[in-house]
């Protein structure tokens, strides 16, 4: 009784350290310790925003340098699962139309190619965002050569089941937003370029911004579970929706699922197998959220106000389970309701995962 009771002290003591730092709402099975940083990047590093995990372990990680582009250009790092800078790849190759690139989101296939998300509408291309895919030869870059084009805001991108999926926050005009998907067999022969005649056979999912709407970002952020369907993020509403496919991945069917004020501002989404749970980073409001498949459940893992230089959270676009730690990447390049301030820090936060 007495060791019982003292660990439950120990519990209580360790929520109540954790409290004084941000906000815990966790009800769910999951909980998180305090951040500390896992990556400290250099200075012309100034927008990172995704991740892409090889079979070692290793991650690729895109930084797009938003607004310091002119300065910094962009670029591609290598990390080991511990955070150490392996390799950058700063050669990456311009759109035409603009001279500049803006990597996103990405992931790897199962050729074996990186496929990247480049977001023009940084560099004001209007339907010049493309998908990039980057050849890896002992997991280094090699050549990259453009695979998609005639996207307007490329952004999240997943692969599954010989697809790649791609998220674009404007499809034809800043209210509607959608996900096209791919299939890397046809991407194997020809480039495609999306136009009004094709671009239906590719469009998975569009939808249109709520009337009451002001900010015009759509979808985002999207992850896979282990059945196979796709839940997408909504940015400025706040919804969270299911993609369902058939057996030979057709047929896709829309399942409405949340929408609620904690995800308006919903980036980054990761599917954790052990928890099955969908983890959530909330650019708008530096926050961490847990959507329980199996409880039907929205909580709040975690919260901060303006992080400033340090660990906790920095408008976190995405995030990703490495073992049992959580690992998010802060954008920090706009200023929000939670991030008053625009700082040179430029880091990876993680967090130790309890579930």
């Amino acid at each position: 009784m007495a060791i019982t009771f003292s660990r439950k002290l120990l519990w209580t003591g360790f929520l109540l350290l954790l409290s004084i730092a941000g906000k815990i709402l966790a009800q769910t099975g999951v909980k998180l310790s305090k951040p500390r940083v896992f990556v400290q990047l250099d200075s012309t590093c100034m927008t990172p925003d995704a991740m892409a995990f090889d079979e070692s372990g290793n991650f690729y990680l895109s930084v797009t340098n938003a607004t310091t582009y002119d300065r910094f250009g962009a670029k591609i790092i290598k990390l080991n699962p511990e955070g150490k800078i392996l390799n950058t790849w700063t050669s990456l190759p311009k759109n035409p139309l603009t001279g500049k690139v803006h990597p996103m989101g990405m992931a790897i296939g199962s050729d074996g190619y990186l496929y990247i998300a480049d977001n023009q509408n940084f560099a004001s291309g209007k339907q010049a965002s493309r998908v990039l895919r980057a050849r890896l030869e002992k997991g280094a870059i090699q050549k990259i050569e453009t695979v998609v084009s005639g996207l307007q805001v490329a952004n999240g991108l997943r692969f599954y089941n010989g697809y790649i999926y791609i998220t674009d926050a404007w499809t034809d005009h800043a209210r509607k937003s959608g996900v096209y998907r791919f299939p890397i067999s046809e991407l194997a022969k020809q480039p495609i370029l999306l136009n009004p005649q094709n671009r239906a056979r590719y469009l998975v999912y569009e939808m249109q911004l709520d009337d009451a709407t002001t900010d015009g970002v759509g979808v985002d952020g999207m992850d896979f579970d282990q059945n196979g369907d796709l839940y997408v993020g909504n940015f400025s509403d706040g919804k969270l929706i299911k993609i369902s496919f058939d057996k030979n991945s057709q047929m896709p069917a829309i399942t409405p699922i949340l929408k609620q004020a904690d995800l308006v501002g919903c980036d980054g989404i990761f599917f954790d197998k052990k928890s099955n749970s969908l983890l959530i980073a909330n650019f708008l409001e530096n926050s961490i959220l847990q959507y329980s498949l199996t409880e039907k459940k929205l909580v709040m893992l975690w919260s901060n106000k303006d992080a400033a230089c340090g660990a906790e959270l920095d408008c976190p676009c995405d995030l990703a389970v490495i073992g049992n730690q959580l690992v998010v990447v802060n954008f920090d390049t706009y200023t929000t309701n939670a991030n008053k301030t625009i700082d040179n820090c430029n880091t990876l936060s993680v967090f130790e995962l309890f579930r």
